[in-house]
């Protein structure tokens, strides 16, 4: 169901927030997977389509993961 890309950012998401207590921002997700800001918010769009995250709209660093990364090994 995700792409190799999809589920590393799933990763890079779910360890920033345990890590650090807050998600990162597009900039970071884009810089840590040699994507473009637009990229890595269509990234994070099929990731919301699929239930793995959730935004709120408008607001910067507000993604919540609802479905932990190795969920996604076992959804493929």
């Amino acid at each position: 169901m995700l792409t190799q890309q999809q589920t590393e950012i799933l990763k890079f998401i779910y360890n920033s927030i345990e890590g650090g207590g807050f998600p990162p921002s597009l900039k970071e997700i884009g810089e840590a997977h040699y994507l473009s800001i637009t990229q890595a918010r269509v990234e994070l769009l099929e990731l919301e389509r699929f239930g793995f995250i959730k935004r709120r709209k408008q607001c910067p660093r507000s993604i919540k993961v609802l479905r932990r990364p190795d969920e996604a090994k076992q959804a493929a």
